[in-house]
């Protein structure tokens, strides 16, 4: 039987990020490139949650935990504590404007997305193994994350969307310093940048 805390922590952050986000969004009218980036950072932020939490259970259940450990075990609980406020924040943006949650789907390869396969893995490989491969994973997860910000600072027209996107870049171009610093650590190889095509903002600029 699943832990309810398990479950209901992530449900209370998000219902947090939702009504916070339902009190912020005012007017002037979302663009195609708000609406975009709101629904491709959902399904980006879910993915992010999804690997953390895999490791940060592994690393839970531990009774000894070596510093790499302790380090992994923080970052995992920031990834999923944060990332879930922000989508639920999204979504109430997103319902404000009776816009989906969902949106055009996502090439992986291009947004730094893991495969199902891989994020599987953090659940079912040696623990040591897990540890790297989520280093790695997270590293290119967050470079395409702060792509998908960057353009969004761009191209979006509502502040609040803006805004939250440069929080997005601060944040995750600094965990990014710090997971490629512990993955040299562990002599493995940082992943490249993925390549720039961000979903629901192929669109001609639409600035206000």
């Amino acid at each position: 039987m699943n832990n309810p805390r398990k479950v209901l922590f992530p449900l209370l952050w998000v219902l947090c990020g939702f009504m916070l986000g339902l009190l912020a969004f005012r007017s002037p009218q979302p663009n195609q490139q708000d609406i975009g980036f709101l629904q491709g950072m959902i399904a980006h932020h879910n993915q992010a949650v999804d690997m953390a939490i895999r490791l940060h259970e592994r690393l839970t259940a531990l009774n000894q935990r070596s510093p790499l450990q302790i380090t992994l075990k923080a970052i995992s609980f920031d990834i999923q504590s944060g990332q879930t406020n922000q989508v639920g924040q999204m979504m109430g943006w997103l319902h404000q404007y009776g816009q989906p949650v969902t949106g055009e789907p996502m090439d992986p390869s291009h947004m730094g997305m893991a495969t199902p396969e891989d994020v599987k893995s953090l659940s079912t490989l040696p623990l040591n193994d897990a540890q790297n491969k989520f280093l790695g994973l997270m590293i290119r997860h967050h470079q395409g994350g702060v792509k998908m910000a960057q353009a969004a600072v761009s191209t979006a027209r509502l502040p609040v969307v803006r805004n939250l996107a440069q929080k997005i870049i601060q944040a995750q171009q600094n965990e990014i310093e710090e997971l490629t610093r512990l993955l040299k650590q562990q002599g493995g190889e940082v992943p490249t940048s993925p390549q720039d095509a961000t979903p629901g903002m192929h669109h001609q600029q639409d600035n206000p």
